[in-house]
């Protein structure tokens, strides 16, 4: 469960929704919007220190614990001990304990390093042939995808179909916020939606405002004009939006149409808290 958004926020979003006729959904996305941004500030936290973790355990290990391989004689915690001592960074009575800890730290993000492209197909077997994110189908003829036939103008993958609609193996819990390689940490993401969640941090403030007054996009008949780094931007607003509403169309129960974003009040800003997740059927034409 979501922590609680403090009482005077709260208060303050409870009122413009009961207060505004026509912003009941409006304030209900700023709200998500919201205690989606506390979650993550939450997991920032938690990364900063198993950062710091790892860094003092690159600052106090030998670069022999590094390369470490299991076929050598002495263990990477062996090693380490053994440097902690020489260097006089532990006395010899706290140096198997410290050592043991640093070699749990090292040997997870090491770990974390290792190439995951080879449980592709064990995830489709796993899970399906669509995206877990905006659920668009990895084993069609991009061609075929309700974003690419469109040509949405807010979720840009028809510009680069080819690329942006590769099955892409993504850790759910990121590697830089040490998450493992265990099959239950993996999942399918078309390379959209995987560029578009990167490390999962927040998006800068700067470049939600910049995209907001650029999206959606506008086309000519002669082609479109897309300003540079509006698609990756496209991607990354697109995935937060998707995620905060939990992957799912925000009118509908449907769990296998392709899933967009669109404003929740069309002469506003294409923020994150201006936007909602929906999906093809139920947008129609548009």
């Amino acid at each position: 469960m979501r922590d609680e958004l403090p009482t005077e926020l709260d208060s303050i979003l409870s009122r413009m929704v009961l207060e505004t006729e026509s912003s009941d959904r409006r304030g209900k996305y700023i709200r998500e919007w919201a205690l989606d941004k506390l979650q993550m500030d939450k997991e920032i936290n938690d990364h900063i220190d198993q950062y710091i973790r790892l860094r003092i355990a690159l600052s106090l290990c030998p670069t022999s614990a590094i390369t470490h391989s299991k076929s050598e004689r002495l263990s990477r915690a062996e090693k380490i001990e053994e440097h902690l001592i020489t260097n006089e960074f532990s006395g010899k009575e706290s140096a198997t304990q410290l050592a043991a800890v640093l070699d749990s730290v090292l040997d997870k993000w090491l770990t974390q390093r290792e190439d995951v492209s080879q449980f592709r197909d064990a995830l489709f077997l796993r899970d399906g042939k669509l995206c877990r994110s905006c659920r668009v189908d990895l084993q069609s003829a991009p061609a075929i995808a309700e974003s690419v036939r469109r040509r949405d103008r807010y979720k840009l993958i028809w510009l680069d179909p080819e690329r942006h609609l590769q099955a892409t193996v993504d850790h759910r819990v990121p590697v830089s916020r040490f998450g493992t390689n265990e099959l239950g940490n993996l999942e399918l993401l078309c390379r959209f939606c995987n560029e578009g969640k990167a490390d999962g941090a927040p998006m800068h403030l700067k470049h939600e405002v910049e995209l907001g007054t650029q999206l959606p996009i506008s086309r000519h008949s002669t082609g479109v004009e897309v300003p540079g780094g509006v698609v990756a931007k496209s991607a990354m607003i697109t995935y937060r939006v998707l995620r905060r509403d939990e992957f799912q169309c925000s009118q509908c129960e449907q769990e296998d149409s392709e899933l967009t974003i669109r404003k929740v009040c069309e002469t506003g800003l294409a923020v994150i808290s201006n936007l909602r997740a929906v999906c093809y059927p139920c947008i129609g034409g548009v």
